[in-house]
């Protein structure tokens, strides 16, 4: 019998469990491999009711959509405790890869809610390789989640359960991709597995995001403007931008805040906070906005803004927000998070404050608003920093690696 040709180029089914438009990362990720001729299909969940599985094909990229009732999110947070949503994974890529006759050379599980059920679906294929990025340390970073905290949550939820699923992920992957290498370093120690199977891959802006912020120019404002963009969950910091915006503003009338973003969760905390504070004449929560429109902001803000508050995952980790602000050439203010704050000490980016701490923010801000110049050489510095890197190069050891499987 004639033997199979394989197609020219490698496949790579990608899988997460939500949305492809709310995971910046994996977008970017997907996009940069289907230009360095990767045949990217990406799997994403939504849970808005039962619908046939739909398929869309956007800049060379197939996306297949599962709907499902809202009420298998709850079981997709508790995919560690329970077997149900592994099976309903299992089950949805079997009938994708079955329907649209795919055969991945590679399989990327995007965190790891999903990974049971990629685990036991990707046994089913014989020499695939598996590939997970854990862009959360989700052990680490769930005790902060909202529902996690408070209510059944509290009681269902078990960490111990999620740090063995990690556990699991990191040692039965072929490739772990995480954020940096602080990350990669603390995963090695943690599960005493070879450094070799780990590719960092930093949160670099896209192409069309560089070429969008290139073409933006300053804009000239009264005011002095601190912008946050991303996640607007309490964890990040949040709470802290609106509680000490009446006392910055005491001492720096032009202050403003603009807050970009959205929790679902915690929304409603943050517009109590600011009523509260009676701060919203200058605490502006602008709710969730595409990243195509961060130029436009960046060009009215003075300094970017990342308060992260101290855990394991985010003393490892580089969020999105700290090069987009870059690209913008915003200083930076960032909490003392190890990965973030040696970044911004190492290359005279910002300024570093301790983590939650009001005093200390306060007092940063006000170094800040009074060196004009000292805020013109962090911005020029980001924004040389920048330029030598790209999401390209950061992304191809992994795209290099995906070809290489390709021809074997």
């Amino acid at each position: 019998p004639k033997r199979k040709h394989r197609p020219l180029k490698p496949q790579v089914l990608f899988i997460l469990d939500h949305e492809l438009r709310r995971c910046v990362r994996l977008k970017n990720h997907v996009a940069e491999l289907a230009r360095d001729n990767v045949d990217c299909h990406v799997v994403e969940f939504q849970y808005t009711g039962f619908q046939p599985i739909k398929l869309i094909k956007k800049d060379e990229v197939s996306i297949y959509t599962v709907f499902l009732p809202s009420f298998v999110h709850h079981f997709r947070t508790l995919s560690a405790e329970l077997p149900f949503f592994r099976w309903v994974v299992a089950r949805s890529l079997k009938a994708i890869k079955t329907q649209w006759n795919l055969t991945p050379a590679v399989i990327h599980c995007y965190n790891t809610f999903a990974w049971q059920g990629v685990s036991q679906f990707t046994r089913q294929i014989p020499r695939v390789h598996l590939t997970v990025d854990f862009a959360e340390d989700l052990p680490s970073i769930m005790r902060e989640y909202d529902y996690v905290k408070r209510g059944i949550g509290k009681v269902l939820v078990s960490l111990k359960q999620w740090e063995l699923l990690q556990a699991d992920a990191v040692k039965n992957a072929d490739t772990c991709l995480v954020v940096t290498e602080e990350a990669a370093n603390d995963y090695v120690h943690r599960y005493g597995v070879n450094a070799s199977k780990f590719i960092p891959i930093n949160n670099l802006p896209s192409k069309d995001l560089v070429e969008k912020a290139r073409s933006t120019s300053k804009a000239e404002t009264e005011s002095f403007s601190v912008l946050y963009f991303g996640d607007t969950s309490v964890r990040r910091g949040t709470d802290l931008l609106i509680r000490t915006a009446p006392k910055i503003k005491m001492m720096i009338p032009e202050y403003e805040v603009i807050i970009i973003g959205h929790n679902n969760r915690e929304q409603p905390r943050l517009n109590e906070m600011v009523e509260e504070h009676e701060c919203g004449d200058y605490v502006r929560l602008l709710g969730f906005q595409p990243e195509s429109e961060l130029p436009t902001y960046m060009a009215m803000a003075d300094i970017g803004a990342s308060p992260l508050k101290r855990n394991p995952h985010h003393d490892t980790t580089h969020a999105n927000k700290l090069f987009q602000f870059m690209l913008g050439g915003l200083p930076l203010i960032v909490s003392d998070c190890t990965a973030q704050a040696n970044l911004i000490s190492d290359y005279e980016l910002g300024v570093v404050f301790e983590a939650d701490k009001d005093s200390s923010f306060i007092q940063a801000i006000q170094q800040v608003y009074l060196n004009e110049g000292l805020r013109a050489t962090w911005g020029q510095n980001a924004k040389s920093y920048l330029s030598e890197l790209s999401l390209q190069k950061a992304v191809s050891p992994y795209s290099g690696l995906i070809h290489m499987l390709q021809r074997q």
